[in-house]
């Protein structure tokens, strides 16, 4: 099946959002829109299209699927719009349309959550590859979900049975858990990708005391502690939905992240990034405040795409300048409060 057609097989029954205020452009991709979604509302600038958005959540109980916007508008531009959409729903999927000399907002886009991007004028194989790139995400979420629905039945009918069907329950679970850890390196995959096209614009150039500090960083900075983050969030992430979140588990991944922050180079470069770490550490070590099913989903995601993106920003540093490394801490550390607002349920 070509990309195209399974583009088409994804969006078939999903709702899209397109805010552009170039009048030509707009019906131009509205008539191929038109063709690909089953539903599309179209605005000429971030406050309309704000508008649009949660006049459709109010009527239809449910956001749009994808939220294409332009960057630059009237009234409301489109990274005020999408800053404003995420406060009312945090995991809502956004392309952003960006023109090649709008690169310095590359950084804003990426701290408040856009990892999927268009660049003017739009190209139809791109449009093509960055639609079924977000789309499939949320078609994963969807799965997801349904399979997390399928295994609350299936556990409730299960503990009626007699305790020679306990064996089996076990058996079971434990083959769930395996498919939502596929599931999850999906995911990871398409946010490594995502994140390759977004670090393009970053130069390569480097002094010789960057590469040799670099050199000796790495003998400081294992990847493996990082990954013992990641491994520890994962089984977390698998296990809470059969066995409850337990302090234990999270003592454990603060341990772990404390762990990885002692590796980290201690140079005035990356003091903000330690100190948000450690702050980080600090928080979960205590439960979230907002213990239900939904709530954990969405921290956990958010923990785990976080830390699929900074694992590949680490293997960045050796790429990036002193100027923009020491922004791209900032940033990152800017991210990390996100996460601990996230975490004790401020958002």
């Amino acid at each position: 099946m070509t990309l195209i057609k399974e583009l088409h097989q994804n969006t078939r029954n999903m709702s899209l959002l397109y805010v552009e205020d170039d009048e030509q452009l707009r019906l131009q991709m509205n008539s191929m829109f038109q063709e690909i979604f089953k539903h599309v509302d179209l605005a000429e600038n971030g406050e309309l299209g704000l508008a649009k958005y949660k006049e459709w959540l109010e009527t239809e109980k449910t956001p749009y699927d994808l939220v294409i916007t332009d960057i630059n508008m009237p009234q409301m531009n489109g990274i005020e719009m999408t800053k404003a959409i995420y406060e009312i729903n945090p995991l809502q999927p956004v392309v952003v349309v960006s023109a090649h000399n709008e690169s310095d907002y590359l950084i804003e886009l990426l701290r408040i959550g856009v990892s999927n991007f268009l660049i003017k004028p739009i190209q139809h194989d791109m449009l093509v590859t960055t639609l079924y790139k977000a789309t499939q995400v949320i078609i994963n979420e969807r799965l997801i979900k349904s399979h997390y629905k399928q295994i609350e039945k299936l556990n409730a009918e299960l503990a009626v049975q007699s305790e020679q069907l306990r064996q089996s329950n076990e058996a079971l679970k434990e083959k769930n858990i395996a498919i939502e850890k596929s599931m999850r390196i999906i995911e990871g995959m398409q946010h490594k990708n995502q994140l390759n096209r977004t670090m393009q614009p970053i130069p390569s150039r480097m002094t010789n005391a960057r590469e040799n500090s670099m050199k000796k960083e790495t003998s400081v900075n294992p990847p493996s502690a990082l990954k013992k983050v990641e491994q520890v969030i994962d089984n977390i992430a698998c296990e809470f939905h059969y066995k409850g979140l337990k302090e234990s588990q999270l003592a454990v991944l603060s341990e772990t992240l404390n762990t990885y922050v002692d590796s980290l180079p201690q140079k005035p470069s990356y003091t903000p990034l330690r100190n948000a770490l450690r702050e980080l550490s600090s928080t979960i070590s205590k439960r979230p405040e907002c213990s239900n099913i939904e709530d954990l989903e969405r921290i956990f995601c958010r923990l785990e795409s976080f830390f699929f993106i900074y694992s590949k920003f680490q293997n960045e540093w050796s790429s990036i300048d002193d100027s923009n490394f020491e922004g791209l801490c900032q940033s990152i550390a800017n991210e990390i409060s996100s996460l601990i607002d996230i975490w004790q349920c401020k958002h």
